[in-house]
């Protein structure tokens, strides 16, 4: 045990970068406890109508994609898993809709879904608030009739089935957004005006609105802790999980070192009062002989 006080550093080093390897292949399914406003956002799209229209929006660049695709991809496979018909695409960020497409095509041809029945690709289109405002009057019209392939929106079934952004056609709003514009955009242009609930996802915590927390019409995801909450709930084993798991591990590996560390120092410490009582020494008090075991001679 004394030898425990002695720990390199270095293999402090590797049995944390062991634990970030291990915890990247190998879930550990570490306890995450679940915040009310991410469950919240979580029971919004759970508990939408079997069938619901939902508009999935990812306004945000190329740059984005490492941080905001995790989330994206957790709200898709969320609404892929309930059955939701889904519009996808944005205004104004060209790049969004391109880097989602391969995990759009990629996630819902796992659960059979059929492109201009059941899922449909605006791409983006420019205009910003004024285009969310256009597409809330005549979602066709508003993209020129044309899907993000340019293909024509009169031959696909959800097209005809969502001639507007309205209650009336559409259930949910989730806009995953790194600026502007984003989720106060849709928020003012459709969301709104037309009395649908909207979530935004996040990665920005420096944005959170206080008054999301208790808003019926508005939940949030803001954050990658909250991602990793997300993804527990829904039963996806994103990024965010995964590296909630890595600092979970570390904090465990640390806490375990200290208590060995200290279990070392304290193992030391009475093994060298052990060794002065045995020499008839005075603890504490170096060489110095106690007084009764002076001898005569001394």
């Amino acid at each position: 045990m004394v030898r425990l006080k002695a720990i390199d550093r270095r293999v402090l080093y590797l049995v944390a970068a062991a634990l970030v390897l291990l915890t990247r292949f190998v879930p550990l399914g570490l306890p995450v406890s679940i915040s009310p406003l991410v469950q919240h956002a979580f029971n919004t799209v759970e508990n939408l109508p079997d069938g619901s229209v939902v508009v999935l929006s990812p306004m945000y660049n190329e740059a984005g994609d490492g941080s905001m695709t995790p989330f994206f991809t957790a709200l898709l496979v969320h609404c892929a898993e309930r059955g939701y018909r889904l519009l996808i695409g944005s205004t104004d960020w060209t790049d969004g809709p391109e880097v989602v497409h391969p995990v759009v095509t990629r996630v819902l041809t796992q659960y059979g879904y059929v492109y201009g029945r059941d899922y449909l690709e605006w791409g983006s289109r420019p205009g910003g608030e004024a285009w969310l405002r256009a597409a809330a009057g005549d979602f066709a019209g508003a993209c020129g009739g044309t899907d993000r392939d340019g293909r024509s929106l009169t031959q696909f079934e959800l097209a005809a089935r969502v001639p507007r952004l309205t209650r009336d056609y559409v259930d949910a709003i989730i806009s995953v957004d790194i600026g502007i514009p984003g989720a106060y955009e849709w928020r003012r242009g459709v969301a709104e005006p037309t009395g649908i609930p909207i979530v935004t996802a996040c990665d920005n915590v420096a944005v959170v609105p206080g008054t999301v927390d208790f808003d019926p019409a508005w939940s949030a995801i803001y954050g990658r802790l909250a991602l990793a909450e997300y993804e527990r709930l829904v039963g996806h084993g994103g990024s965010a999980l995964r590296e909630r798991d890595a600092i979970s591990a570390l904090a465990l590996m640390v806490t375990l070192f200290v208590v060995l560390g200290n279990t070392g120092d304290l193992a030391a410490g009475l093994a060298a009062r052990r060794s002065r009582k045995a020499h008839g020494l005075r603890p504490g008090a170096g060489g110095t002989r106690t007084d009764d075991e002076t001898g005569p001679g001394d």
